[in-house]
């Protein structure tokens, strides 16, 4: 909880930040950038309030379009086992991928079935989703043609339904299940995910980035296959909480406060 995302309008004018308050219900909000690039603080507003009914699973990315429109990311409201059986339900924007307009707090759902998506990235009109699982595999899923979409037709991930590609709730239906480009057990190489950038540079071009914050290991699947292999790059990062892409070079960030640079 607390402050889990930032981003900034195209023309860098305006902060937007999801964070969670302290009713615990996530808030995405607006603050004005002063030309040196501090944050005005009288100028911050609320866009949108999200009820949370449990303490975990608030996923809390956001991602700025070149529309000026927001990717919010949500996950399924805490607890074991989607207890209120959210994700699947378009009724609520628990679980979901949330395009926000930013001037009036309205939203369109984009994707649907997700746990607890933790970083995200917007790359040539992709939006590659890290969601972390529940008792047996860790996930990472794709969202295609982002920039197209009309909203005619919700891509469904599955969770609750399924975990990667297992039933779980067998209450729950998803017909259209879109399985994840790549899924990992539990165990050795793992037990929670931890997104995610696609290098733009160096012998990673083209492939994305992802790390586990139990084993500290760090992976690429390249973004071209249908069914990638995972490459391991490193096994010993302590906490690994997400690896990011700044002006073009790729970062892994560490609860403890460290932060490495992916160089080659």
């Amino acid at each position: 909880r607390g402050l889990l995302g930032l981003g900034f309008s195209p023309d860098g004018t305006t902060a937007y930040i999801n964070y969670t308050d302290l009713n615990n219900d996530t808030t995405i909000a607006r603050i004005a950038v002063a030309n040196d690039g501090a944050f005005i603080r009288e100028t911050l507003s609320t866009i949108l309030v999200i009820e949370q009914p449990f303490e975990n699973h608030n996923a809390g990315d956001i991602v700025v379009e070149p529309s000026g429109m927001l990717l919010v990311p949500t996950g399924d409201g805490g607890s074991r086992d989607d207890p209120l059986r959210v994700s699947l339900d378009d009724s609520s924007p628990l679980g979901k991928v949330l395009r926000v307009n930013p001037l009036d707090g309205s939203y369109t759902i984009l994707a649907r079935g997700l746990r607890n998506p933790w970083r995200v990235d917007l790359y040539d009109d992709r939006l590659w989703l890290a969601d972390v699982g529940q008792n047996s595999f860790e996930e990472v899923s794709v969202l295609d043609g982002v920039q197209q979409f009309s909203g005619s037709q919700v891509i469904d991930f599955g969770w609750s339904a399924y975990e990667a590609n297992d039933r779980f709730n067998t209450d729950q239906t998803s017909v259209a299940h879109v399985p994840p480009v790549i899924a990992y057990p539990h165990g050795e190489d793992g037990c929670s995910i931890s997104g995610g950038a696609v290098a733009e540079t160096g012998s990673l071009i083209n492939r994305y980035v992802f790390g586990d914050y139990c084993s500290g290991k760090v992976w690429s699947i390249p973004v071209n296959e249908t069914s990638p292999k995972a490459t391991l790059h490193f096994d010993d990062i302590e906490s690994p909480t997400a690896i990011v892409r700044a002006n073009k070079n790729l970062f892994v960030l560490s609860l403890n406060g460290d932060i490495w640079q992916i160089r080659g």
